[in-house]
């Protein structure tokens, strides 16, 4: 079940190991109570904003979450674009930017006390795929 705000941005701070500021949005997904995985946007600029996704180990993404993580961005912000920070070592972090659509569009070095960070971008176009009615049918019950 999707779940939203601060308890979701605690969670996905504590898995990435960032603090996020409080005017963040958050959606999570919840199973048996607990966040399982979770989503914060941050520096919204209009055309684009910034994604942070934070998975519990060994779970994979649910079609409702993946759903809603990307129906906010491009449908509810109408951004043309989302972009994502990944430290250059965290493999399972590029691989799933780029299961998402995300394209690597450069490379920051020395960004990092001991790492590089590489810069994903994920543009409306090539997010067709979870903008489907497939995909936005799952979102039904949680729009008003």
């Amino acid at each position: 079940m999707l779940t939203f705000g601060p308890r979701v941005l605690a969670w996905v701070g504590g898995m990435t190991g960032h603090e996020y500021p409080d005017s963040a949005a958050a959606i999570g997904y919840e199973r048996n109570g607990k966040i399982v995985q979770g989503v914060v946007f941050t520096d919204y600029s209009g055309p684009n904003i910034q994604i942070h996704i934070a998975c519990a180990p060994g779970r994979t993404f649910y079609p409702t979450f993946v759903a809603a993580a990307m129906d906010y961005p491009f449908r509810q912000l109408q951004c043309r674009r989302v972009t994502a920070f990944v430290a250059g070592r965290n493999e399972r972090s590029r691989s799933l930017a780029m299961k998402f659509g995300g394209v690597q569009e450069g490379i920051m070095v020395d960004a990092l006390d001991d790492d590089d960070l590489i810069v994903y971008g994920l543009t409306r176009r090539r997010a067709h795929q979870w903008l489907t009615a497939r995909f936005s049918e799952k979102l039904k019950h949680y729009r008003s």
